[in-house]
């Protein structure tokens, strides 16, 4: 009975037509402020998501999801027996020994450093996504030609003007320190470019360069040996988890383990930032129509003095009192909740199916701006807002509660 006739009041109460004053402007301001924070929070976070989700596939769709490399005093001992457990493991081709390192690359007209990566070719299109980015050229290795093989990031083969099919000398980096001291010739390679990839990585668009792993030894001296393997999951969620497990091995302590995660760490960690300082700003509005529920309850504490001096004198207790006006109050913020949620949907709708706001392509490797909307996100912004209108509901509530009924009745 007490809990029907607390609705019956709050909602009367919530409800009921009055003319504009102070007290209502101040209510509308809180729905409307309350609604605006809300829409605003899940656009912009959904905005982020879908930027983050963006470079993330980016970056997973081209690397490896694992690198294992080794610190030991004896590294291609360790990296044996890290083989052997990735040959046992069912990885077998899922993962490719690799040596990387920057040298001087030239063409016929411009020379740049670059970094030069050798793999595994023949595992190369489980472990990396070179064969899928390829924009010109093949990854046919089995040519006649037994020029080793390039593949080239399309910015680097921008900067250094030339196409599938022509020839690139990449000079040994020991023979380049060799020389500058007056001890030598500098030794090099021609690598005969086959294909030129673009996978929207800057980072690998516009400074590497793939070859078989043969010759990157050569070129960087590192003989019978590899730098370590490189590892592509079914799902890259998975990296952890394979990290650990390799850590926890007997080797453990003699190996660099790095998931997609690692590699890219700093990126990863700016965009989390960025994410949670937009969320905190974009709450203070939700707080500040909080403390707008919290004025105009006040004020409808006092305008209904008499109401509750009455109701009061009637025989209502207190907490039935109390639970009037923390349900007006969560009224308030249920009302401007729930607007706000329904208008961050539909603006996730409509960009998600119709684009209503485009990029330019150009400049921007797409032509809308991205969102992705995470459910515990939705969740947990509808249930913030909730339980801030709820706590800013606790003080006049309490007052309405203390309302001596006889000095609230007494002149009338």
């Amino acid at each position: 009975m007490s809990n029907r006739l607390s609705l019956f009041f709050a909602f009367r109460y919530f409800l009921s037509k009055r003319k504009i004053n102070f007290i209502s402007i101040i209510s509308f301001l809180s729905v409307g402020g309350i609604t605006l924070g809300v829409a605003a929070l899940i656009i912009v976070l959904a905005i982020f998501n879908g930027f983050a989700g963006l470079v993330r596939s980016y970056l997973v769709s081209f690397e490896p999801h694992l690198r294992i490399e080794s610190v030991a005093e004896e590294p291609a001992e360790v990296l044996t027996a890290v083989k052997n457990e990735l040959d046992s493991s069912g990885l077998r081709e899922r993962y490719t020994p690799f040596i990387e390192g920057k040298t001087a690359v030239i063409s016929r007209e411009f020379n740049r450093i670059a970094r030069l990566k050798g793999i595994s070719m023949e595992k190369n299109s489980d472990v990396y996504g070179i064969k899928k980015a390829l924009q010109f050229g093949s990854f046919a290795v089995d040519s006649e030609d037994d020029s080793p093989p390039a593949f080239i990031g399309i910015n680097l083969a921008e900067k250094l003007s030339v196409l599938v099919g022509d020839t690139l000398t990449v000079l040994s980096p020991a023979g380049i320190e060799n020389l500058a001291g007056g001890a030598g010739n500098i030794q090099n390679l021609q690598l005969v470019i086959r294909g030129i990839y673009k996978s929207n990585n800057s980072e690998y668009d516009g400074d590497y360069i793939f070859t078989d792993i043969n010759s990157a030894a050569f070129v960087m001296g590192y003989g019978d040996e590899v730098q370590g393997y490189e590892i592509r999951l079914d799902d890259y969620t998975d990296a952890d988890k394979f990290k650990e497990h390799f850590a926890q091995g007997k080797n453990g302590s003699q190996l660099v383990l790095s998931t997609w995660y690692d590699l890219h760490k700093d990126i990863y960690n700016v965009m989390m930032l960025e994410r949670l300082v937009a969320w905190f700003l974009l709450s203070l509005i939700i707080l500040v129509a909080a403390f707008n529920i919290l004025a105009s309850l006040t004020m409808s504490v006092i305008e209904k003095k008499r109401d509750i001096g009455i109701l009061t004198a009637m025989g209502i207790e207190e907490k039935i009192i109390l639970r009037i006006f923390m349900i007006q109050g969560f009224l308030t913020g249920l009302v401007g909740t729930l607007a706000g949620g329904l208008i961050g949907l539909t603006v996730y709708y409509l960009q998600i199916n119709y684009h209503l706001i485009p990029l330019d392509p150009m400049r921007f490797k797409l032509n809308h701006l991205p969102m992705e909307l995470h459910s515990l996100d939705y969740i947990l912004i509808l249930c913030a807002s909730i339980g801030l209108s709820l706590l800013a509901s606790i003080y006049p509530a309490r007052k309405a509660a203390k309302v001596d009924p006889i000095q609230a009745i007494r002149w009338e």
